[in-house]
């Protein structure tokens, strides 16, 4: 079998376990404690993917979007929504036949990603709880750059609720 279909195979079988281990996870977004104790990369690169974002003042279907339109959005690197639940996406990246699934838990109380699952050099070397200590440089600027994107179309979703509220009192 050629390596190309080995690897896509490999890929699906990885993509179809996360997805199925996904529907049984509970989400609940947290505010952000690094354990200092932790051999990990710098804690400015924990800090920029993992920090919770508050409550924007948007329904959950509204975060729902605006997350979804987050992954679709971010320039030139695209996430797909690998799947999701109750209070949380799991969105998937892929570069250079690597993979990156990440968890974006959500709440009326606000938003946080996780690590959930990677392939290859973006593979998680310490994990706990959602937060990965120790990557590739690159995982942390391709996850910190989905969350940038969320915070963007939370900030667009929240402009666009008031635009809205004030041209229905005029």
């Amino acid at each position: 079998m050629p390596l190309d279909k080995r690897t896509n195979i490999a890929r699906i079988i990885f993509a179809s376990t996360i997805s199925l281990t996904s529907l049984f996870a509970q989400a609940a977004p947290e505010p952000l404690n690094i354990d200092k104790t932790q051999k990990s990369v710098n804690h400015k690169h924990l800090q920029r993917v993992y920090a919770y974002i508050p409550d924007p003042g948007l329904s959950t279907q509204e975060t729902r979007l605006a997350i979804l339109l987050a992954m679709r959005d971010n320039p030139k690197k695209r996430w797909l929504l690998e799947g999701e639940g109750d209070g949380y996406i799991d969105a998937r990246f892929d570069y250079r036949r690597r993979t990156i699934i990440n968890r974006i838990e959500y709440s009326k109380q606000g938003i946080q990603l996780k690590y959930l699952a990677a392939s290859d050099s973006f593979e998680c070397q310490n994990n706990q709880n959602g937060i990965c200590y120790k990557s590739h440089g690159a995982y942390y600027k391709y996850s910190g750059k989905l969350k940038t994107s969320v915070e963007r179309e939370l900030e667009a979703q929240v402009a666009a609720a008031q635009y809205k509220i004030e041209k229905q009192q005029q």
